[in-house]
């Protein structure tokens, strides 16, 4: 992934060396957050106008609180392949 255009408007703020996450200093919106250690780069949709958006799976649903019967697979908490159980939960 790289960042093509207002570069020097991206903050950064690293919680764990797993999850560096970056926002728009201008606007503050929320732009993606890097993973560096499964090579994976979550880009939220919402930055993407022209992206058709389909969801193939939610993740960490073993605490939601908004309930979605949408008939997508639900993990428990993540993936086996991300480190997570990979147990689906029952929709």
């Amino acid at each position: 992934m790289k960042i093509t255009k207002g570069k020097e408007h991206v903050g950064e703020y690293h919680k764990s060396a797993n999850s560096l996450r970056q926002w728009c200093k201008v606007c503050g919106g929320h732009l993606l957050t890097a993973h560096p250690e499964w090579k994976l780069v979550d880009v939220y949709a919402a930055v993407l106008p022209t992206l058709e958006f389909k969801p193939g799976v939610h993740v960490n649903y073993q605490n939601t609180v908004l309930h979605l019967h949408d008939g997508l697979p639900k993990q428990k908490d993540l993936p086996a392949e991300m480190g997570g159980s990979g147990v689906l939960l029952v929709d």
